[in-house]
This record gives C-alpha cells, structure tokens and sequence, in this order.
C-alpha cells in the first residue's frame, strides 16, 4: 500500500486557519444567534397578538349587544330628565345636591368623592364616588332622584353591605361634564 503524502502546513497557514474559523465562529455567536433568538422571540409576540386580535373579534358581537343594551331607552313610568352638562362652576354644588337628595331619602351621605382625575381632564365626564347608609327601603326613592338628574351619564356600580344594622350603599357615578 502507498502512503497518501500530506503536505506540511506552515504556522503561518495554521494562524491563518483558526483565525478564520475563530471569525466565524465569533460571527456565529455574535449575529446569527441573537438574530435567531429575536426572531424566536418576535414569532412569539406574533401568536400573542394573533390570539388577542382572535379573542377581539369573538368578543365583538357580546360587546355589541351590551353597547346595544345599554343605550336602551329607559322603562316606560321612570321619570327622566332631559340630557345636560354640569357646568363647570356648578361641580362644587355636587355634594350639596347630594346631601339634599339623601337628607330627603332619610339617608345619610357618609362619603362624597369626586375622582381628581376627571375633574381635571378634558374627557367631558366626571367619575363621582357616593356612600350613603340608611334604611334599605329608603333607597329607591334615592335611585329615583338620582335617575332625575339632567348630568348624569351612568351608574358604574352600586354595592350594598350592612355595616352596624343599617345598610350601606356605594356608588360609582359618572356625570356629564362640560369639557
């Protein structure tokens, strides 16, 4: 058998050599590793919005069908107000029609709280927080006076607990505002 001769590299072809495949290899690590990771990363920012764009487009119709409700004409027997704005010099008598509303509901005003937020903010609503107390039964004819006011946009939330035998009732309210 005949020996395949290799020829001799030089040190200066092997210096050569590993640092072009140090380059490479640097080149690997440095660009082409991130680059996958951004891309692994990208993808999965894609499938996230694709899902939330999916779950979007399934809620549409639900969201419809509320908007829809909630600019339902009110029932027929309530009395309503006609549409207007609170002006804004009329924003600090807010707590006084208030206090006047539960005083004639037999109902005490235990807290009044215009959210700062709105009230400072060009959105054309206020939010208003209302706790009252009382008799139960008293707070329909509050529901009712409340309903009457012209500035009044919606009625967020009510939550009712008992606090000390009597019945406490939070409002969140939003008022109609002039922006």
């Amino acid at each position: 058998m005949e020996k395949i001769k290799i020829p001799k590299l030089s040190s200066e072809t092997i210096v050569y050599l590993m640092l072009c495949g140090g380059g490479i290899l640097a080149f690997i690590l440095l660009a082409i590793l991130p680059y996958k990771k951004a891309l692994r990363k990208m993808d999965e920012d894609i499938q996230n919005i694709n899902a939330q764009i999916n779950e979007q487009k399934v809620l549409k119709p639900i969201f419809k069908d509320l908007l829809n409700q909630i600019k339902a004409e009110s029932p027929q027997g309530l009395p309503v107000a006609p549409k207007s704005k609170l002006g804004r010099n009329d924003t600090d008598k807010l707590a006084a029609i208030f206090q006047k509303m539960t005083r004639s509901s037999h109902l005490r005003l235990d807290n009044f709280i215009p959210d700062l937020n709105t009230f400072v903010d060009n959105t054309g609503v206020l939010k208003v927080t209302v706790i009252v107390s009382g008799d139960f039964l008293n707070l329909r004819p509050f529901l009712l006076k409340l309903n009457r006011i012209s500035y009044l946009e919606h009625i967020e939330q009510v939550a009712v607990r008992t606090v000390k035998n009597l019945k406490e009732a939070n409002f969140m309210i939003w008022m109609a505002k002039e922006s």
